[in-house]
């Protein structure tokens, strides 16, 4: 009798709890659509927090997750307010929306656009010295965005990631991405593939070298050689910064040739100065680029010999 009068009583408690009022608070997510040819700019509301009340019997099967989303679809909507209605939501019956917050969603709509944009190389460093950038350039060029007009509208270039120059030699083409577009705005085809291409070349530059000594080739045997005026000559040499740097200005050796002299002239003017440049650079000037030779006295004779006067004819000096 006893053991009938105990489950009489827990079977009233779970009756009694089973119609308790209760209350539940659950997060529903909220899926937004609207016309394609519009763009969305206020702030979106991704979820609603949504206070339920019912009989403990009819709220226990709720839980706190996975609500069924609350659909909202702003196609004609004019508003500047969405208001979200109890009435939208997917509830099991019996079951009472006390709240909602937010209760409404600010709508805001721009037309939607698309345009062509170009890309720009995003660059970084100096190359190695003795070399130059001499152009970055960006495969494909443009890029076709789409999104709200006046954010599409502010666009005027869309940056690749970093493009690193510090140290390089010699011209690349690397993979790049591209910057993040600004918000409201996104990349057509997303999955296209970029590559920037930078072209290195080495340095020229035209350097002089001063006061070259002139040096006198082919002179006859036995004779006693030649004096240069003036004896120095100015170099221009043009070519790579790497192989200017590293010449020795001995090496240079500009000279006047005399094999061709006719024998017995004393004076040889206009004489034609030759230089021969060292691989990889280019001759650009001499100055002066003519010199005239004056041939050196011989020794004075040996005592007791007839020093008579010089019978030479020093003739008519070259042209």
């Amino acid at each position: 009798m006893k053991a009938l009068a105990l489950a009489l009583a827990v079977t009233l408690v779970l009756i009694k709890r089973e119609d308790k009022i209760t209350e539940l608070q659950v997060a529903v997510p909220v899926k937004v659509s609207y016309p394609d040819d519009r763009v969305l700019v206020s702030p979106p509301v991704d979820k609603v927090q949504v206070k339920l009340q019912g009989r403990y019997a009819d709220i226990k099967g709720v839980t706190a997750e996975e609500q069924p989303a609350l659909e909202v679809n702003l196609s004609g909507f004019e508003g500047e307010q969405f208001v979200f209605e109890p009435s939208a939501l997917k509830l099991p019956p019996g079951l009472e929306v006390k709240d909602i917050k937010p209760p409404v969603m600010v709508v805001a709509f721009e037309p939607r656009k698309q345009a062509m944009v170009p890309i720009v190389p995003r660059v970084e460093g100096e190359p190695d010295p003795g070399f130059k950038v001499l152009r970055v350039s960006v495969e494909p060029n443009t890029v076709v965005v789409e999104g709200a007009a006046s954010a599409v509208d502010k666009l005027e270039r869309v940056e690749t990631s970093l493009v690193a120059l510090t140290g390089r030699s010699r011209s690349i083409r690397l993979p790049v991405s591209l910057a993040t577009p600004p918000k409201y705005v996104t990349f057509v085809d997303g999955s296209q593939q970029y590559f920037a291409s930078v072209e290195i070349e080495e340095r020229r530059e035209a350097r002089r070298f001063p006061e070259q000594p002139i040096l006198v080739r082919n002179v006859p045997e036995g004779t006693p050689g030649y004096e240069v005026s003036p004896p120095t000559v100015d170099v221009t040499l043009e070519g790579p910064v790497r192989l200017l740097n590293a010449l020795d200005p001995a090496a240079l050796a500009p000279y006047v040739d005399v094999a061709e002299a006719r024998p017995g002239k004393r004076i040889l003017k206009s004489q034609r100065v030759v230089i021969e440049p060292p691989p990889g650079l280019v001759f650009q000037a001499l100055e002066p680029n003519r010199v005239t030779l004056l041939r050196r006295e011989p020794p004075p004779p040996d005592a007791g010999t007839d020093g008579g006067a010089d019978a030479e004819d020093a003739g008519a000096p070259d042209e």
